[in-house]
C-alpha cells in the first residue's frame, strides 16, 4: 500500500462533491500504459471544456482494464468551497460510491437514485465493477433529460431500463487508515481502498503533491518526536536501573565490609587447610612406598639399601641369585598404577650373585589409605 494513502487517510476532512456537478465516464486502458496519460487524453477528446478548466480523477477497477473518469467545470464550485479543500484528506465525487458497490464484474443492471432535484441513472455491463455508463441530471418536476440511454422521463415516471429504485443521500461513514466507509442510498454501505483513491481526488495535481509533501513532513515531524520520546523513555528506564544497580552494589559492599573480620577468618582457613592438605600429598612416605615396590618383589630378590629423593622418588640397591628376575621385577612395577616408572641400572654379576640398583618414581597424588602396603 502507498504511504501516502496512509497519511491522507488520518486526515480527518473529506470532501464528497455532488455529482450532478461531473462529466462521468468509463474508458477502456491498454495494460502497458501509464492510466493517467490516456485518462486525460480520454478527457481531451469527450470533456465538453478543455483539461485546464476542469477538475479531474480517475478511479481504476480491480484488474487495471477500465477506469471510471470524472471531470467538472471550475467554476461549478465557488472559490471559498475551494479554499477549504486545502487541508483535506480527500476531495472526491459521491460517484466513487457506485465504484466499491460491486466488488467483481456481473450480470447487467441499472440503479435509478431519486432525489429531491435530480436523478441518477448507474448501469453495469459484464465488463468491470465499475459502472458502465453513469448520468446525473438536475429536473424541475416537468421534463428529465434523456440519461445514459434512458427514454425520456416526465414527473415521477420510471426509466424503462431501471431494475432497481433508490433513494437517499451518499455520506461518509468513517475515514480509516486503510479503507474510507460510506453509506448510501438504502444504507447500503461501501469500503474504498484509500491507495486506489488517490487517483480519484480532483483537486489540481500540484495542489495534490504540495499537500501530501506536507502531510510527509507533517508524518515524519510527528515520527521524530515520537522516537525522541521512546529514546527519552528508554533513557529514563536505563537511568532507573543504573540507580537500582548502584544502590543494590553499595548494600552489598556495605554488607561486605560488615562481615570482613570473619570473611578473613574464613579465608585464613581455607588457607591454612589447602596448605596442609598440599603438606599432606607432598610428604614423602617410604614406607608406604618400599610396601608398595616390596608388593612385587620376587622371592629371589633381596634388598640391600633403600633410600627417597623428595617425596615421589625411591633409590634401591639390591641383588638376587637368578638374574632373569631383574626385568620379571621392573616388568611388574612398570605395571604398577602407583608407580611413573621404574629402571634397572648397573646390573653385576659376583660369585654366582648379581647386584643392580633399581630407581622408582611414584606419580603425584598417589598415595591414598586405600592403597595396598
Amino acid at each position: 500500500m502507498d504511504p501516502d494513502s496512509h497519511a491522507l487517510a488520518a486526515q480527518s476532512s473529506v470532501f464528497l462533491l455532488p455529482n450532478r456537478h461531473f462529466f462521468v465516464r468509463r474508458i477502456k486502458l491498454a495494460p502497458s500504459a501509464d492510466p493517467s496519460g490516456q485518462v486525460e487524453l480520454a478527457l481531451e477528446a469527450q470533456a465538453p471544456f478543455p483539461l485546464e478548466q476542469l477538475y479531474h480523477g480517475y478511479y481504476l477497477d480491480a484488474g487495471r482494464r477500465y477506469a471510471l473518469v470524472f471531470a467538472a467545470h471550475r467554476k461549478s464550485f465557488p472559490a471559498e468551497q475551494v479554499a477549504g479543500w486545502n487541508a483535506a484528506a480527500f476531495v472526491l465525487p459521491e460517484a466513487v460510491f457506485w465504484c466499491a458497490s460491486r466488488n467483481r464484474p456481473g450480470d447487467p443492471a441499472v440503479v435509478v437514485r431519486r432525489q429531491a432535484d435530480n436523478i441518477e441513472t448507474v448501469t453495469w455491463d459484464e465488463a468491470s465493477e465499475l459502472p458502465a455508463e453513469f448520468c446525473s441530471r438536475c429536473f424541475d418536476g416537468q421534463v428529465l433529460s434523456e440519461c445514459s440511454g434512458e427514454r425520456q422521463v416526465s414527473g415521477t415516471e420510471t426509466p424503462l431500463l431501471a431494475r432497481q429504485q433508490a433513494s437517499g443521500a451518499i455520506s461518509i461513514l468513517r475515514a480509516g487508515e486503510r479503507a474510507l466507509f460510506l453509506v448510501g442510498p438504502e444504507g447500503q454501505r461501501v469500503a474504498l481502498d484509500t491507495a486506489r483513491l488517490l487517483t480519484a481526488d480532483v483537486r489540481d495535481r500540484a495542489v495534490l503533491q504540495s499537500h501530501r509533501l506536507a502531510v510527509r513532513r507533517q508524518n515524519l515531524r510527528w515520527r521524530v518526536f515520537v522516537g525522541a520520546l521512546a529514546g527519552l523513555a528508554a533513557c529514563l528506564v536505563w537511568g532507573a536501573t543504573l540507580a537500582v544497580s548502584h544502590r543494590l552494589l553499595r548494600q552489598r559492599r556495605e554488607a561486605v565490609a560488615i562481615h570482613r573480620a570473619e570473611i578473613r577468618l574464613i579465608e585464613s582457613a581455607m588457607e591454612l587447610a589447602r596448605r596442609l592438605d598440599k603438606v599432606g600429598r607432598d610428604q614423602a612416605r617410604p614406607l608406604e612406598m618400599l610396601a608398595v615396590v616390596n608388593h612385587r618383589r620376587p622371592d629371589s630378590v633381596g634388598f640391600l639399601r633403600v633410600s627417597t629423593d623428595g617425596p615421589f622418588r625411591m633409590a634401591i640397591a639390591a641383588q638376587t641369585a637368578n638374574a632373569g628376575d631383574l626385568r620379571t621385577l621392573e616388568s611388574a612395577l612398570r605395571q604398577v598404577p602407583e608407580i611413573e616408572r621404574a629402571e634397572l641400572h648397573d646390573p653385576r654379576t659376583k660369585d654366582g650373585l648379581t647386584t643392580f640398583s633399581l630407581d622408582v618414581t611414584f606419580k603425584p597424588g598417589w598415595f591414598s589409605p586405600q592403597v595396598d602396603s
